[in-house]
């Protein structure tokens, strides 16, 4: 699969905010089709107080983690120690369509990565960032402010919203060069009285929310004609092809990760290319 002439191959990568440290992320070099940072803003930011993590059944996990990152220019000067053997796409969040090109002239100048995924998406945001920027409006405006600071493929990485198509068409008119689709879906962490996560509502992964993403998926694609990246509850073979079969180029995995450690990751991994190609 190629957006914008970059291989991806196998059409397999992590979601953003998996394997977060540049560390890890290096032992699924060549494992993985791509990689994809954890979402970075502007400045630093320290995220939500925990509990941040709450799984309430074995197919459904809910986390407010608040985009907890570095800051830009200490991801990026971090990134600078590493080279990879695949894509690798840095995540990016933002208030405004400023702070998205801000953190593009950083990265471009410190660790160029070879694609953008712009998270408007996040349904946990500190402030006007994440999914406020569908809710605002400002998809079009951030898409355009970073395509005019770079010439590396951009990535919009759009929620579960009504109309999702429309806003995907929009992302693509102004710019993007794919589509990556679905974050996590907003809920809220009360059971019995009380909230388990500190900050109350947080985003919902996991195989619950897997027919939310593939009727998102097939919006996208009969809307647009660029690479459509599927996600959301993807654990076997078997999900991998619903989402290509609902219109998906390529798939990103997440949360079927959690428990796992670097090798067991490495062998299911494995263990899901054979299924898929052999």
């Amino acid at each position: 699969m190629y957006i914008a002439g970059l291989e991806i191959n196998p059409p397999i990568m992590n979601a953003s905010g998996i394997f977060s440290y540049s560390d890890i992320l290096k032992n699924f070099d060549g494992v993985l089709g791509a990689l994809v940072g954890k979402s970075v803003s502007l400045k630093e930011k320290h995220g939500y107080e925990t509990p941040v993590i709450y799984r309430p059944a074995r197919d459904l996990l809910m986390n407010a983690m608040g985009l907890p990152n570095p800051g830009a220019e200490a991801y990026a000067t971090e990134l600078a120690e590493f080279s990879f053997s695949v894509p690798f796409i840095v995540s990016l969040v933002g208030e405004t369509p400023e702070e998205f090109a801000e953190c593009v002239d950083i990265f471009e100048r410190i660790a160029p990565p070879d694609a953008y995924e712009l998270n408007v998406s996040c349904p946990h945001p500190k402030g006007n960032e994440g999914i406020e920027m569908i809710y605002q409006n400002k998809v079009a405006d951030v898409t355009r402010a970073v395509k005019a600071h770079t010439h590396k493929p951009v990535i919009e990485k759009l929620s579960a919203v009504p109309q999702i198509g429309r806003i995907a068409y929009q992302a693509v008119e102004a710019g993007a060069d794919a589509i990556s689709a679905i974050n996590t879906v907003p809920g809220l962490s009360l059971r019995n009285g009380r909230y388990e996560l500190s900050n109350r509502a947080g985003g919902i992964s996991g195989p619950a929310i897997k027919p939310i993403g593939l009727k998102a998926v097939m919006e996208i694609r009969q809307a647009v004609g660029v690479p459509v990246i599927g996600m959301g509850g993807i654990e076997t073979a078997a999900d991998v092809r619903d989402y290509m079969h609902a219109g998906a180029d390529a798939v990103a995995l997440g949360t079927v990760f959690c428990g796992m450690d670097t090798e067991t990751a490495k062998q299911y991994l494995e263990n899901l290319r054979r299924e898929l190609y052999e």
